[in-house]
């Protein structure tokens, strides 16, 4: 091979790898709604599907679903894989619960490299019946039963409205109690 045909290869190999990776193909979600506290958000959960399947069957967060989420779990999944979400029944938390719930999510978000703490951040606790999608061989979609859960959620501001970036689901015993030390999902 000729010197001027080796040089014209290596330039059109540098020309493509640079258009490949400047390409403008975004495949994160871009936020089209605005939030202005926790309560909006509920609504929304509690009013739309959670999971979806796409053309593929692939479960997938709804796009009412990722309006909800921070960058951070739209980016690395949400951890939330219920199909719905009904009867929220927000309770009242002391100041002593708020901080647990608060202090849990500054650890859980130490461990990440480069993401810094979030402004306003808000704790809310709250009861809900829960289902999720089941698989059967066949690759059908069955629903589970509902179930009761209690699921912290925190929610920060991070310039595009109030988001979820953090969330804790716990069971409840025969009495409707907490089980402690039965926290199921944290992310």
């Amino acid at each position: 091979m000729r010197k001027s045909t080796l040089i014209v290869a290596l330039g059109l190999f540098i020309v493509i790898t640079g258009l490949l990776c400047i390409s403008s193909e975004n495949k994160v979600y871009q936020k089209e709604r605005y939030f202005n506290n926790p309560t909006e958000i509920l609504e929304q959960l509690q009013n739309n599907k959670l999971i979806v399947f796409n053309q593929k069957g692939e479960e997938q967060e709804s796009k009412q679903f990722s309006e909800c989420l921070s960058l951070r779990k739209r980016i690395a999944g949400s951890q939330i894989y219920y199909e719905t979400i009904s009867n929220i029944k927000l309770q009242e938390l002391t100041d002593k619960q708020k901080k647990i719930i608060e202090d849990n999510y500054k650890n859980s978000i130490k461990k990440i490299k480069n993401y810094g703490e979030k402004n306003n951040i808000q704790a809310v606790r709250f009861t809900a019946d829960v289902t999720r999608p089941i698989y059967t061989y066949k690759s059908d979609v069955e629903h589970s039963d509902i179930k009761s859960k209690v699921i912290d959620m925190v929610f920060v501001d991070e310039g595009e409205g109030t988001v979820i970036d953090y969330f804790i689901e716990s069971s409840l015993d025969e009495d409707n109690n907490i089980e402690e030390g039965k926290n199921n999902v944290k992310g």
